[in-house]
């Protein structure tokens, strides 16, 4: 999980306390840092690929209010540029998850904005309540790319920023790449720009989220998530909603915008592969993959469970 407070308190698996698990020979093993310690290891990012986990122990954080919204930008080569320079860089507490989309037709858009390419920022802002200030200031360089579009960040309940995404748990169809990198070259800004301008879907999109803070300050080697050194991610969303469309024409799209941006990319989210998993492996577990093959051995010899970006055993 790389979610809305992921600078401040890491990972979802970086969290993890504990964890009981169901392995392929039916045994239900307890595993944490002191008891099957190679497998805690293995099941923090490692996929679906040694058995069934029955039961979570996480470490909570507060999360009742924080200040939180989006700022909506237009889509040019300067602010994409100002965002991909600071959104790694900022303070811990403020996490941002962008996406170079369509302007929907929400509240908060002026009706003649709507369908205009923006850069649409989420922001969460998880310093003190009261410390408008702070917040204010570590959003002053997101702000100063370009004068807003909307501008909807203030004291909300935590669960408020889960509503901007409540349209992507409807069943629908997506052409997925996605990257972990540090950079993109202005050409490839531009390319992403003119794809969206020429997407396949009304609904296609271009996620980026900054990474750094909490999340690069864990050991590289202390879970088998393999990115913790990058300074942005990206996914390439191609999306569409018609139970008749086969999806052939948002793939291509898809596919046709990924060539421009893989010279950028040294790694690959593994909860986002799809028909590329097998080739694009290796990027996944970058460093990590025959440790997990060692674990994958030990628990799940015979590879029952392979329905997955498969490691398969050493």
């Amino acid at each position: 999980g790389i979610g809305w407070m992921v600078r401040k308190y890491g990972l979802a698996i970086d969290n993890l306390l504990e964890a009981q698990v169901v392995t392929a020979d039916g045994r239900l093993i307890k595993t944490n840092a002191r008891q099957h310690s190679d497998l805690f290891w293995a099941i923090r990012g490692g996929g679906g690929n040694f058995g069934i986990i029955t039961d979570f122990t996480f470490q909570l954080a507060p999360n009742g209010m924080v200040h939180g919204g989006v700022i909506v930008l237009p889509a040019t080569p300067e602010v994409l540029r100002g965002y991909l320079d600071y959104a790694p860089e900022a303070v811990d507490d403020l996490t941002t998850i962008s996406f170079l989309m369509a302007a929907p037709p929400a509240p908060f858009i002026p009706e003649d904005r709507i369908g205009e390419i923006v850069l649409l920022v989420g922001v969460t802002w998880t310093g003190a309540l009261d410390d408008v200030a702070a917040r204010d200031a570590a959003l002053a360089p997101i702000r100063a790319l370009a004068t807003p579009i909307a501008d909807t960040v203030e004291a909300i309940p935590y669960p408020v920023m889960f509503v901007y995404t409540a349209e992507g748990t409807k069943r629908h169809g997506a052409a997925i790449r996605t990257m972990f990198g540090d950079d993109l070259e202005d050409a490839q800004i531009e390319a992403v720009i003119e794809a969206m301008k020429a997407a396949s879907s009304p609904f296609n999109m271009i996620q980026i989220r900054g990474m750094g803070g909490a999340i690069a300050r864990v050991p590289a080697d202390a879970t088998a998530f393999a990115h913790r050194d990058a300074r942005i991610m990206l996914t390439v969303l191609g999306i569409w909603y018609d139970p008749e469309d086969d999806g052939a024409t948002h793939r291509a799209w898809a596919s046709s915008l990924w060539e421009q941006l893989a010279p950028a990319s040294r790694g690959a989210y593994v909860n986002f592969l799809q028909d590329d998993a097998e080739e694009r492996l290796p990027e996944a577990y970058r460093g990590v993959l025959e440790r997990l093959r060692s674990v994958k051995a030990q628990y799940d010899p015979e590879n029952v469970f392979h329905y997955n970006a498969n490691v398969r055993p050493k």
